[in-house]
């Protein structure tokens, strides 16, 4: 018998760098993004980010730090920031990511307050607006959800996942292929060699810009796995092309490995 569970999320969109990695709001780790790919972009800095603060205040210090995966493997929870045009702020928000359903996301920093924030930081003297009980009830809720659920780290990331031979990820192999069209294939095999799924992520039209058509091409990015509870997965960024063009937040999927 054959199981499979694939869950997406595509969340707001905005200019993002090339390469994405967790714990932006925290201020750990380095330059966060998910987008565009095209390394034109410098994202912002842990200490030039207003929302960073804000995060932080938010989760009483403690930023938890993202993916992470339920006790029972039937929901990730992940990161998601958007970087505001070519700002240094960026918004915030965690998507609880399911194996049914729609995924559901809290946000603590969305476009309006990152803008807001921007310009609090740029004026002195002039603090912004900023809703703070709002903002740690909603973190409250999302830390008391990781614990309710006994949410836990993945047990590895991959941190570099191409198009190629196929990749181990613990109870599975990934394999990736790039389509004439700029759709990305990805195909699941569990560890007896069987495909479990195979998943083709086009690419999204995303407008005009001036004279510019913006597509963003999917480029998958990370992967995680977890042998205990044969999960697997998989974060897609996008490449935007020209700087003027947005692209849309990370896509992730969950595979379960039967």
């Amino acid at each position: 018998m054959r199981y499979v569970a694939v869950v997406v999320v595509l969340l707001g969109c905005g200019k993002r760098a090339s390469e994405p990695t967790a714990g932006s709001a925290s201020g750990s780790g380095s330059p966060v993004s998910v987008g565009s790919g095209s390394g034109r972009v410098v994202e912002p800095m842990a200490d030039e980010n207003p929302t960073v603060a804000v995060v932080k205040a938010a989760f009483g210090g403690n930023v938890p730090a993202f993916p992470q995966l339920s006790k029972d493997g039937n929901t990730a929870a992940v990161e998601l920031d958007t970087q505001v045009g070519l700002t240094s702020a960026t918004t915030y928000a965690v998507a609880f990511v399911g194996t049914a359903g729609a995924p559901v996301a809290s946000t603590l920093v969305d476009g309006r307050l990152a803008q807001v924030l921007l310009e609090g930081s740029s004026a002195p003297g002039k603090p912004a607006a900023i809703d703070t009980a709002a903002l740690a009830k909603t973190a409250g809720s999302i830390t008391r959800r990781l614990q309710d659920e006994g949410f836990s780290a993945f047990e590895h990331k991959i941190e570099e996942v191409a198009p190629g031979e196929p990749i181990a990820a613990g109870p599975a192999k990934l394999s990736l292929a790039e389509a004439d069209d700029g759709s990305l294939a990805i195909t699941v095999i569990d560890d007896k060699g069987k495909q479990v799924t195979k998943d083709a992520i086009k690419p999204v039209d995303m407008g005009k810009v001036a004279d510019l058509e913006c597509v963003s091409q999917p480029i998958a990015r990370h992967a995680w796995f977890d042998t205990a509870r044969r999960r697997v997965l998989v974060e897609v960024g996008w490449n935007a092309g020209p700087d003027q063009c947005n692209a849309p937040d990370a896509l992730y999927r969950l595979y379960a490995v039967p």
